[in-house]
């Protein structure tokens, strides 16, 4: 009977978890003067709150579907450098899918 009422807890324990979404992380987040910048972001999102970057770099990747080519995206990297901290964002299509900081 123990083993049966432990087991329900840890279901609906897990079960009342996943209704709740999942907190961001520090790799996920970015207090830029005092708006939040979070992964997805638009471009023009970011460059209103945060201003001009210190550099951009433009790549293009190659966009697969399955085995096959679909062509080119674009994708850029704004660096924003402080005294204390260098932060490059990763923009995929127009949208942030990465923040890493040096």
């Amino acid at each position: 009977m123990r083993s049966i009422l432990s087991i329900s807890l840890l279901g609906m324990t897990l079960a009342v978890a996943g209704l709740f979404p999942q907190a961001a992380t520090a790799d996920d987040t970015w207090l830029c003067g005092d708006k939040i910048i979070m992964i997805g972001a638009k471009q023009a999102e970011v460059l209103e709150n945060c201003g001009e970057p210190t550099s951009k770099t433009a790549d293009t990747d190659a966009m697969r579907e399955g085995r096959y080519y679909q062509g080119t995206a674009p994708v850029e990297h704004w660096t924003y450098a402080t005294d204390t901290v260098t932060r490059v964002l990763t923009f995929d299509q127009g949208v942030l899918v990465s923040m890493d900081t040096d």
